[in-house]
């Protein structure tokens, strides 16, 4: 059994209830891995399945501040095999197993966990949730509401397959933060997404943007707004101390869901957005990309320490002419 699990089990509150503990380790297991990107650009099928199909053990998850590279198979795995632990050490009061589902080799690269607790059964996808619980929101994946598991069920029919027949329960948000505040998660009670949220209508006050307004005319009063949120979006939240101990992946995730929150329907609408994942000088980065329709902005990840830099089309060239930069572009651009 694992050093980690083992240490985790010990140091749960006295008083959670057994659904409550597979939460905590749900929780924590999330703050241990950051997303496998890389398999995706393999130059062959087999070369991703060896990766993608790899054994989970968690005696190689690195323990200290650094993030385990792992893919949702082997997320779901450490899941699985925490949630069986504690049911082995004899930590419940109910009958608990866990096991993987959704996988089917050469068809679907996807997996999630199932939980059984006594006479009930509850689907959960801790990939899915891992950029949530490394920056404090709201889960949606840990016993999800009907519409979403439907949305799962649908995004891969072998998760359907495998839940045809089942019924999963589902947990409140109400419940969910109890449980939460318990396992010392919010214990204040409020989440990320309350956070943003207000954020949100603060920027929505004519008076925070009135100076912004006095510097335009009517026909770029729009465009001066939406730059000002994304370059403050950026500049407060996107910042490398802000972002410390989150990965690439998780990060980009992080930003689209503060992009989808603090920016109207109309501005999103208006602005073609797309995240594009690069190397910068060797490592995983991504390059966001914003096309309006007068202007295009590019705000460049430049590694851990340094944060997102906004840059110009002609900053791109430079960069790739650089023989040390080692830049090229996974997609949509040159390798």
């Amino acid at each position: 059994m694992s050093y980690y699990i083992n240490k985790l089990i010990k140091q749960m509150p006295n008083d959670l209830t057994d659904m409550e503990k597979v939460r905590y380790l749900y929780l924590k297991c999330g703050e241990r891995f950051s997303y496998d990107r890389d398999y995706m650009y393999m130059d062959s099928l087999e070369n991703a399945k060896k990766i993608y199909e790899k054994n989970f053990n968690w005696s190689n998850v690195k323990i200290k501040n650094e993030k385990s590279f792992v893919t949702c198979n082997q997320i779901a795995s450490a899941c699985t095999d925490a949630i069986n632990t504690l049911a082995i050490k004899g930590k419940t009061n109910s009958k608990i197993f866990a096991k993987n589902i959704g996988y089917v080799s050469g068809e679907e690269f996807h997996v999630a966990t199932l939980l059984y607790l006594d006479d009930d059964i509850y689907f959960l996808d801790l990939y899915k949730d891992l950029y949530r619980i490394q920056k404090g929101f709201k889960t949606k994946y840990f016993a999800p509401t009907d519409e979403v598991l439907e949305e799962e069920k649908r995004m891969y029919p072998s998760v359907g397959r495998e839940l045809n027949g089942i019924s999963c329960k589902t947990i409140s948000d109400s419940e969910i933060m109890e449980m939460d505040k318990k396992c010392g998660y919010n214990s204040n009670g409020i989440y990320m997404d309350d956070a943003i949220e207000l954020l949100k209508q603060e920027m929505q006050d004519p008076e925070k943007i009135k100076e912004f307004i006095n510097k335009c005319d009517s026909k770029d009063k729009k465009d001066i707004i939406y730059e000002w949120k994304l370059d403050f979006i950026f500049k407060y939240l996107m910042n490398a101390e802000n972002n410390k101990g989150i990965n690439i992946n998780e990060m980009t995730k992080y930003f689209l869901k503060v992009y989808h929150t603090i920016m109207s329907e109309q501005e999103r609408r208006e602005n073609l957005f797309t995240s594009i994942d690069i190397h910068y000088k060797g490592t995983p980065s991504v390059l966001f990309d914003i096309y309006g329709k007068n202007r295009q902005l590019m705000y460049l990840y430049k590694g851990k320490g340094l944060g997102f830099e906004k840059i110009t089309g002609e900053d791109i060239n430079q960069i790739k002419q650089k023989r040390n930069a080692n830049i090229y572009f996974d997609h949509d651009g040159l390798r």
